[in-house]
């Protein structure tokens, strides 16, 4: 079946006698035409070509039947079939038209707080036509957030009524340097399927916009490690902390001069800012160094911590090892020295210590005889970190919050002494305060003054910072009249200031005469 101008039509075949009329087979010849798929035939769109005219053909005419059109030929009633056959080509003006699919729909919209562009719409009505295959542009939406305003939640569009597949949607975001969505559009397209729809619906949901955050310039602390520093050079890091992009200064005073060691920087993108500030060694034996920080800047004011604040770099710390409450005069158990260098440190148990952290070993290893040469000594147990004075550690409670108070109130004041140093949260030198004086059985009075929260644990000291701890004790009974003692006591930690540790040693041997 051939194929024209968007249709097809069919071919019509006699088989009429020589030498007989046409018309005595088929007075008519029908043909019919057919639109491709898509497209629509009307009767009235055709006609034959001006001037047709055949010897055989009496009329032609055009008729509807259903989507089709029907060409029908009339014959001459006298026309006689010659000899040959005979082909009557006919000259038809005329075309299928395009079919016209439409679809019909509608909208709706909730739309959010602080957006402006189209708003919020129920079951707005949008409508087309095309061919089919063809895509058209059915509506756009655009919503933008108001200035200092993005959305947290990206905003939605769904078909909920209608064949997804018919629609291709454009969505288009804009978004601001910090990449938050700011701007939002929607091209709803419709691709035309092969038959006319209507009943679809489209649902757009745009949720409310968030304002954004640009806090003013604040410094709102630091963290820096204020325990005392050693003599040998050390550095620690200074992290200041506020608002990004705030700038600000530091200075740093020796007791001497002040350097500023920060020049106006600014806060970054985290809220922080480092800077290792190095502390030169000091001279043996000059005096110790308080070295005064200070943070500077017109947005200082909201630092929640002491501004300036100091730490201290102290030259020498004397850590010194002895006996105390032996069972009898005793030798062989060295007197107190004199100062000696750190170099002595595994030599004897008396020495200088650079304070600093890190771990130092002292040994012990001596033989002990009574000084009038008779008796007879027995050992009780080996040593332990209790046999030493200064290594308990009193931890109480406080009763009630309080707020820089001189006059502290706690669940007991058991064991505690005057001068036991005060640790909230460091138990690292130096303390927050110390005991003046043990005033009953729940209140102490203390300097300088502290804030406590409800049954915060407070830990009171002896050691003034100075860690030790107690390995590979070896106390033997060589003969009757000597016991070798041997103890590694290692310096894990140093502090503040000069301690002795005392070893019980009735505790560790008896003597009888």
């Amino acid at each position: 079946m051939p194929t024209i101008n968007d249709y097809t039509f069919s071919d019509v075949q006699f088989t009429v006698p020589e030498n007989s009329f046409i018309s005595d087979t088929s007075l008519t010849a029908v043909i019919t035409i057919s639109p491709l798929a898509g497209y629509t035939a009307t009767a009235a769109d055709f006609s034959l070509e001006q001037g047709f005219s055949n010897q055989y053909v009496q009329s032609v005419t055009f008729t509807q039947d259903g989507n089709n059109v029907l060409c029908t030929v009339t014959f001459v009633t006298i026309a006689v079939m010659p000899s040959a056959n005979v082909t009557i080509p006919l000259c038809v003006i005329g075309s299928a038209e395009v079919v016209e699919i439409t679809i019909a729909g509608t909208v709706s919209a909730v739309v959010g707080t602080n957006v402006t562009g189209d708003a919020t719409e129920t079951d707005t009505p949008y409508s087309n036509s095309g061919a089919i295959g063809e895509t058209e542009s059915l509506f756009a939406r655009t919503y933008n957030a108001v200035s200092g305003y993005y959305w947290s939640a990206t905003p939605s569009i769904n078909i909920t009524q209608g064949n997804q597949s018919n629609y291709n949607i454009v969505q288009t975001p804009t978004f601001d340097s910090n990449n938050r969505l700011t701007n939002i559009s929607y091209n709803v397209n419709y691709i035309y399927p092969s038959n006319s729809i209507s009943g679809d619906h489209i649902t757009i949901r745009v949720p409310n916009t968030k304002e954004i955050y640009n806090p003013l310039p604040k410094i709102s602390g630091y963290i820096f490690d204020t325990s005392a520093l050693g003599n040998p050079e050390q550095t620690r890091t200074l992290t200041v902390l506020g608002i990004p992009d705030t700038p600000f200064s530091a200075t740093l005073n020796d007791g001497a001069t002040t350097t500023t060691i920060i020049n106006n920087e600014i806060i970054g993108s985290k809220g922080t800012y480092n800077h290792d500030i190095t502390f030169p060694a000091l001279i043996m034996g000059s005096p110790n160094v308080t070295y005064t920080i200070e943070i500077t800047g017109s947005y200082v004011a909201d630092i929640n911590l002491p501004n300036p604040f100091t730490v201290d770099q102290l030259n020498e710390v004397r850590i010194t090892i002895d006996e105390t409450n032996p069972p009898t005069p005793i030798s062989g158990w060295p007197a107190v020295s004199p100062f000696r260098d750190i170099a002595a440190l595994t030599k004897n148990p008396f020495t200088d210590l650079l304070q600093s952290s890190g771990i130092w070993l002292i040994q012990l290893d001596y033989d002990i005889t009574p000084f009038s040469g008779t008796g007879t000594f027995s050992v009780l147990k080996q040593i332990e970190i209790s046999d030493f004075s200064n290594t308990e550690e009193i931890i109480t409670a406080a009763d009630g919050n309080q707020t820089s108070v001189t006059s502290l109130t706690v669940d007991d004041t058991t064991g505690i002494l005057t001068d036991d140093k005060i640790a909230l949260l460091d138990v690292l030198a130096p303390y927050e305060s110390e005991v003046s004086s043990v005033d009953s059985a729940t209140t102490l009075t203390i300097k300088p003054a502290i804030t406590v929260s409800d049954d915060q644990q407070i830990n009171f000291y002896r050691d003034n910072g100075n860690k030790i701890e107690i390995f590979n004790s070896d106390v033997t009974l060589v003969n009757s009249l000597t016991v070798n003692v041997k103890c590694d006591i290692v310096i894990s930690n140093t502090g503040d200031t000069n301690t002795d540790f005392d070893l019980d040693l009735s505790n560790i041997i008896s003597y009888t005469p």
